[in-house]
């Protein structure tokens, strides 16, 4: 087995070979085995090989610049999310609430944090990871921040935080009904 491969590669050497022998020769020994040979031997068989397009390969300051050079990988947040206050938290008559952002890797340079209320901006994009709330609306608040790049693109949007304000309402009560005397 190992001489009938040594011979099928002798073969596939002489027909891919750059030199173009001209002429190849055939010849089976006494165990069946073909081998093969540029010079005619007792018993050979001449073999006509074809000539082999071979195509010179260009220099590479010679080949098409086709292929460009790697970039750098486009730069991602891996990490975006409101951290304070929890999702699904019900506020009681207060007056200041803190939106607290985390963000990873930190806020790359020329990039804006903006704060959203159900989608609305809060404030103009800035450096900071937090903003203070005054008076903030009685109801529901679906709370986000996203990161814009400095053309204003968004870059990344944090999951919403969904908070509930409830301010109490005391109302006066009514005064007795007057007593007829």
């Amino acid at each position: 087995m190992l001489k009938m491969f040594t011979a099928v590669l002798l073969m596939c050497a002489f027909i891919a070979s750059p030199s173009h022998a001209e002429e190849v020769y055939k010849h089976v020994d006494e165990n069946g085995v073909p081998s093969f040979s540029d010079t005619n031997s007792k018993d050979a068989e001449k073999i006509i090989v074809e000539p082999v397009n071979v195509q010179r390969i260009p220099p590479l300051s010679e080949q098409p610049s086709s292929y460009s050079t790697p970039t750098e990988p486009a730069f991602q947040y891996s990490k975006l999310k409101i951290t304070s206050p929890a999702d699904q938290i019900t506020l009681r008559n207060e007056h200041s609430i803190v939106v607290q952002a985390s963000v990873a890797p930190g806020l790359r340079s020329g990039h804006t944090i903006e704060f959203l209320d159900n989608g609305q901006p809060l404030q103009a994009g800035g450096q900071k990871t937090s903003i203070e709330l005054l008076d903030f609306e009685r109801g529901s608040h679906s709370l986000s921040v996203r990161i814009l790049d400095n053309q204003g693109k968004v870059i990344i949007t944090s999951n919403p935080v969904t908070v509930h304000i409830f301010r109490a309402v005391i109302k006066p009560q009514p005064a007795p009904p007057a007593k007829d005397t």
